[in-house]
């Protein structure tokens, strides 16, 4: 039987890949003396640190040393390299922290947070003896090896956890890097991506409690029992692995492996494998996130070694890294983004085997837009061919709601493929046509637009501000194919009443509807202003604007709310990315959403790609939101993070998936991907 290593060399010389040696390093000389030990960081015993002190007249950087051992084991004098670091003008600290066993004895759940809560309070720490010890607060790294370098990547990717309040100067220190660098690196506790990625995983269970805090040799006996109770522990399990934290604003990264990948099989170490980096640096390449993967397969590596890596990023000479918006521009490739929304597409159209929601409804018809947004931009004929037998199997019908805008928003699919045929058939938008005649001639424009207590609203109108999304591109996509401007003055007429009704020209936001008027308010005492209810107008406003010509008496009202609404929109947006369910009371709904989100980026992109919106403005936005939304998007396409079908701001699961919200995030991405080309 062959081995792996020599399967590996096989492989390499059958493809031409240059097969770098399996490294064994050497050992490590003998530090010297630190120049500060157990220095105390904390009041657990573990809550130590030894510092050494690169000799500069300057503010030095600081590597940041994190053991590894499971997070069961070990010890700071692990450090290695300590010399060539001084050497290099760069100060090391090396620590040590609490163990998950310690944890599991002291009734913490997850056992997890206290070794990487401790990683991020011994940041904190070094920083406050910034003056102290002269160390430049700005270049800090993080190094370590196996659960060490987990814990490395999981300060890299979390959000800063710096409390400016705090009554503790340590606290109000930041947490967040300049980069880290790591060695055979875990870069998830999701047991199941564990076992898609390698099958005889094992690791990680410890990490939740399923250890035997007595016996470590247990450690990783109760991986099946693990991964049985994923479900209830997929909150913590996302908190703590970095694989789901990371975001286009974080730090670049390194990862070394000492064995080549070996994805879906099953190698010697399923805990140290390079599949775990493979997979990380999937996910980062889309973000921007600059991602250096070092294994004996790699190629084109730019730094043999970790300590390399440091001394080039940490380097007194080394520039500060470029905005977050020039380098998530100038590493969002087209290809990623295309294989973004293949993916989700797929996923949804295999969900839709078994549907769910009504087929000409408009949960499914938002979904379509996006299909049809995939179909514009991706070279494969499987999405349009989908939409067309989705059409044929609805007979080209709409929704039975004869006036209910919700109920005429898959025509803009049925209409999107009439347009683009070179030989055009009536066929697919005559049904479109005949309701739509016979709103004309049975017009209900006299009914108010209010909500009032015996009734949801008048569904005859539109009277939501949801509907404009749904009904007005179909309206102006009729007028469009046919030539008949009865359809455009209606939509003009109806616009403009809903507007002038919901719109609030304070705040340049719409009312979901009139029931959210003041003197409702948030708890926070601000109005009401829904995410994506705001998200469907923007999102309409641009679907809208690619029909009006010009030179439409109507084009300037319609472009002018359009940028009234986005630049109230991008303030608005969160650190992270997000757009919270709420826009103006962002901490009372505190989940990720990403169907707002999606409709936001989307909208925004538009505006840039079609001369509306300043990029030097807007583009940073844009690039942040889109990087929160890949980070819903799961390994098999799936889109997460969607508040579910309703008429205001609410809490929602972090797993929910809806059709319109996959419609969304297809649509940001086809907006995204002309962006990427225009730059």
């Amino acid at each position: 039987m062959k081995t792996p290593l020599l399967l590996s060399l096989a492989f390499a010389m059958a493809f031409g890949v240059t097969l770098r040696a399996q490294t064994t390093k050497p050992k490590p000389p003998k530090n010297p003396p630190a120049t500060v030990s157990k220095i105390a960081y904390g009041e657990h015993e573990r809550h130590v640190l030894d510092f050494w002190r690169a000799p500069s007249d300057k503010p030095t950087p600081v590597l940041i040393y994190i053991h590894g051992g499971g997070w069961v084991r070990g010890d700071k004098k692990e450090v290695p390299y300590v010399q060539k670091y001084l050497d290099a003008g760069i100060s090391v600290v090396s620590i040590n922290y609490r163990f998950t066993w310690q944890a599991q004895l002291a009734g913490v759940k997850p056992p997890v947070s206290w070794p990487l809560r401790d990683a991020a309070r011994a940041v904190q720490f070094v920083r406050s003896k910034a003056a102290e010890w002269n160390l430049d607060k700005t270049r800090v790294a993080a190094s370590g090896k196996s659960a060490g370098a987990c814990s490395s990547l999981w300060l890299a990717f979390h959000d800063d956890m710096a409390d400016p309040k705090a009554a503790d100067p340590v606290a109000r220190e930041s947490t967040r890097l300049w980069c880290a660098a790591v060695n055979i690196a875990q870069t998830t506790l999701d047991p199941q991506q564990m076992i898609e990625w390698t099958p005889n995983s094992r690791y990680g269970g410890h990490a939740f409690g399923f250890m035997d805090p007595n016996d470590l040799k247990t450690r990783d006996t109760r991986f099946a029992e693990f991964l049985a109770h994923r479900e209830e522990l997929l909150p913590w399990i996302k908190a703590y692995s970095p694989y789901a934290l990371a975001t286009a604003d974080d730090p670049s990264v390194y990862l070394f492996y000492t064995d080549p990948p070996a994805l879906g099989k099953s190698p010697r170490d399923p805990t140290h494998t390079s599949n775990f980096g493979v997979k990380l640096k999937e996910k980062l390449d889309p973000l921007g996130v600059e991602c250096e993967l070092v294994h004996p397969c790699a190629t084109d590596v730019k730094h043999e070694r970790i300590e390399d890596y440091v001394i080039n990023k940490l380097g007194t000479n080394t520039p500060v890294p470029k905005s977050n918006r020039t380098t998530r521009r100038s590493s969002l490739r087209q290809a990623d983004i295309l294989a973004a929304m293949e993916k989700s597409a797929d996923w949804q159209l295999a969900t839709e085997v078994n549907p769910i929601h009504k087929p000409t409804g408009w949960v499914m018809g938002a979904f379509y837009a996006g299909l049809m947004a995939t179909a514009d931009t991706s070279k494969s004929p499987r999405f349009r061919e989908a939409m067309i037998k989705i059409g044929e199997t609805n007979k080209w019908k709409l929704g039975k709601r004869v006036y209910h805008a919700d109920d005429h928003c898959v025509a803009q699919a049925y209409i999107e493929l009439h347009l683009s045929e070179k030989n055009t058939r009536p066929d697919k938008i005559a049904p479109t046509r005949e309701r739509f005649d016979y709103i004309l001639n049975n017009q209900k424009t006299s009914d108010t637009l209010y909500f009032d207590k015996k009734r949801r609203g008048n569904g005859d109108r539109w009277s939501w501000c949801d509907a404009l999304f749904m009904a007005p591109p179909a309206w102006i996509g009729l007028w469009k194919a046919t030539g008949d401007a009865r359809y455009l003055d209606f939509m003009l007429s109806e616009w403009s009443a809903t507007s002038e009704l919901l719109y609030d020209k304070e705040e340049h936001l719409f009312y979901r509807d009139s029931r959210f008027f003041p003197p409702r308010l948030e708890a926070n005492g601000k109005k009401i202003f829904w995410s994506r209810g705001n998200g469907w107008v923007l999102a309409g406003l641009a679907r809208v604007m690619n029909y009006l010509p010009k030179d439409h008496p109507a084009r300037p009202r319609f472009e002018r709310q359009f940028k009234e609404i986005a630049a109230k929109v991008v303030t608005c947006q969160q650190a992270d990315g997000f757009w919270r369910a709420s826009l103006l009371d962002p901490e009372s709904y505190p989940n990720k959403e990403s169907s707002g989100t999606g409709f936001f980026v989307y909208g925004l992109a538009w505006g840039i790609n079609n001369g509306l919106l300043d990029a030097t403005t807007y583009e940073a936005p844009v690039m942040k939101g889109w990087a929160a939304l890949m980070s819903c998007q799961q390994a098999d396409g799936k889109i997460t993070g969607i508040q579910q079908i309703g008429s205001s701001p609410t809490a929602h699961s972090d797993d929910n998936s809806e059709p319109y919200g996959v419609g969304a995030f297809l649509l940001a991405g086809s907006e995204m991907y002309k962006l990427v080309d225009k730059k």
